[in-house]
């Protein structure tokens, strides 16, 4: 689960936007590889510059290894239904699924981005805002 509030001031521009699992096709998920830098190796800005595939904790940048890790993204399709919380203060906070192992017709995610949109332009300072996880089992339900 996560947790996700704005802090400091209001939400102004790049609201924070949902899209409805409804709408979501399974094959419009990609998985992205993300590389960590190693000790020492600078700024996080640096990491797109290891394209190539390496081991799975490896990083050549100067020698040293540091790990890997796969997150899932989603692709543009028109079919999908988008909601944005604009305008949210301080007080706010969505709470909201990242993964359910289950697979009987519920949603496994809430997919979430945050995008400037055609109908609210930029008005304001650049959003701050906390994200906090946690890992949620229930007791009562079989595992998948």
């Amino acid at each position: 689960m996560n947790i996700w509030q704005p802090f400091g001031k209001p939400v102004k521009r790049d609201p924070m936007a949902f899209c409805d699992f409804r709408t979501v096709d399974e094959n419009d998920f990609r998985t992205v590889v993300a590389n960590l830098p190693p000790p020492g190796a600078g700024e996080y800005a640096n990491v797109s510059r290891n394209k190539a595939h390496k081991g799975k904790w490896e990083y050549s940048a100067n020698g040293e290894t540091a790990p890997r890790y796969e997150v899932t993204n989603l692709a543009y399709n028109p079919e999908q239904k988008w909601y944005f919380a604009s305008e949210m203060t301080t007080e706010e906070a969505w709470i909201f699924k990242i993964f359910d192992s289950k697979k009987d017709g519920r949603a496994r995610c809430a997919v979430h981005s945050s995008f400037p949109y055609k109908d609210q332009p930029d008005h304001g300072e650049a959003r701050t805002s906390v994200e906090v996880r946690a890992f949620v089992f229930w007791d009562d339900e079989e595992v998948e």
